[in-house]
């Protein structure tokens, strides 16, 4: 700018010829705003990125009028795959399910399919080394006027050692009420 200052530009330079002279012109636009919206946008994506890792929630997002799925870099993660060899589809999540659960999970999502509200369900998947892992999944569907299925939207969150967890409170839990009722009923017989 005239007064020293330094701003990110567009140039667009274009050739007119008129007789024998060829004359240039230029239109230069200060795009200082796209390049604050872009440097926004980067941001909020690492920031996106960085709170999916550390909750060990990856988001997914189906257009089934284009029939494209995508992964976050985080459920790749979770379902230990590598987003340059596994191609996201709907087939190859199914694939990835636990054996035990995959009517189950198939059934689920055919009856949302056609439901304009929230759902939410906890299913088995087996990660390429033979892991088994516990996910909550959560989503959304979008419909058009006539209900029929535009996309579907969610997250899924690795909850397999908070089940783990859960599970070790209750064998606890089970424990304490067995001697519990084991130390009453000597009582009793004492008595």
């Amino acid at each position: 700018r005239k007064d020293g200052t330094v701003f990110p530009m567009d140039l667009a330079v274009s050739e007119v010829r008129l007789a024998d002279r060829r004359i240039f012109t230029g239109i230069v636009r200060d795009i200082t705003e796209r390049k604050l919206a872009e440097e926004a946008l980067r941001d909020s994506q690492l920031l996106l990125a960085e709170s999916q890792r550390l909750a060990h929630i990856g988001s997914w997002e189906w257009d089934a009028t284009a029939d494209v799925i995508r992964w976050s870099d985080e459920l790749y993660r979770i379902y230990g795959l590598d987003p340059a060899s596994f191609r996201a589809t709907y087939e190859g999540f199914l694939e990835r399910v636990h054996p035990d659960d995959r009517e189950f999970v198939h059934r689920l999502i055919a009856r949302v399919s056609g439901q304009p509200e929230a759902f939410s369900y906890d299913h088995r998947i087996v990660r390429p080394d033979g892991t088994v892992r516990m996910l909550h999944a959560e989503g959304r569907v979008v419909l058009d006027d006539r209900k029929t299925l535009l996309r579907m939207f969610g997250t899924a969150q690795d909850v397999t050692e908070r089940r783990r967890d859960e599970e070790a409170r209750l064998d606890l839990i089970r424990a304490q009420s067995a001697q519990a009722a084991a130390e009453r009923a000597s009582r009793m017989a004492a008595l």
